[in-house]
């Protein structure tokens, strides 16, 4: 069945906007001598796509990934066979593209996630009334696909690592930990501590009790307060745990220091 998104109202407001969402269509050739007017992110489902631009050309196999910035010429067809493709394309977010250094072009590997969140996007682009809404949402869909671009380069224990420092005062669950990651738990569990000698939540630990003696020693939040901020279910948890790792109660370190 195919799949395809228009947007219709063009705000240019939004920091970033959806303007077309195409899910498995048998494509044709497309020749953009002046590019495209917007970014587009485009996916090979099915067959095997030529890829051509100034830089020079390339041939996508399935599960591969062509991302374009806009008014950047590139040119592609498909080869042996019928194409088909998924895409989505979008004004705006020439910061986070930047935050994350892609260029003009990028060709890589897609996440596994990558078909099933474009049809989320799709899902909630169709439903959505309000265009705050389909940019928020298209901000953490390229937001998601680039984190997951940049992480392909990362080891990972590297990658646990990024989300144990961004969101350690949350509840974090190993459940949790392993779907941010696209990892199965078991799997991920194992592997981590195969390469780093340690489990993830002592990792866990030792970065929340890290960013609790920071606080108390550079801040006059409330030792409770620390606890909470530092992701400790009660305070005699965050207490209990502090006076292990460090010796001494939280009250005393702060004294201390």
């Amino acid at each position: 069945m195919l799949h395809s998104y228009v947007e219709i109202k063009k705000d240019a407001s939004l920091s970033v906007m959806p303007v077309t969402i195409g899910l498995n269509f048998k494509q044709g050739v497309l020749d953009r001598p002046s590019g495209f007017e917007v970014n587009q992110f485009l996916w090979v489902n099915k067959g095997e796509c030529l890829v051509e631009t100034p830089e020079g050309s390339q041939i996508l196999k399935e599960g591969q990934c062509f991302f374009s910035r806009r008014l950047k010429p590139h040119k592609y067809k498909g080869v042996n066979g019928d194409l088909y493709t998924g895409w989505v394309s979008f004004r705006g977010g020439e910061n986070l593209l930047d935050a994350f250094k892609i260029g003009n072009y990028l060709v890589f590997d897609c996440p596994s996630f990558l078909q099933q969140s474009a049809r989320q996007l799709w899902e909630i682009c169709c439903s959505a009334g309000n265009a705050a809404l389909r940019s928020a949402h298209t901000n953490l869909w390229m937001t998601e696909l680039l984190c997951a671009i940049q992480n392909s380069n990362q080891t990972l224990a590297e990658q646990v690592c990024n989300v144990l420092e961004r969101d350690f005062s949350k509840n974090l669950t190993l459940e949790k930990i392993a779907e941010k990651v696209h990892y199965n738990k078991y799997s991920l569990c194992h592997a981590y501590t195969r390469e780093t000698g340690e489990s993830i939540m002592q990792t866990l630990k030792k970065i929340r009790i890290r960013k609790a003696r920071h606080m108390l020693r550079y801040s006059e939040y409330a030792i409770e307060d620390v606890g909470k901020y530092c992701g400790f279910e009660s305070s005699s948890y965050f207490i209990k745990i502090f006076k292990e790792e460090t010796g001494k109660t939280p009250g005393q370190y702060r004294k201390k220091e």
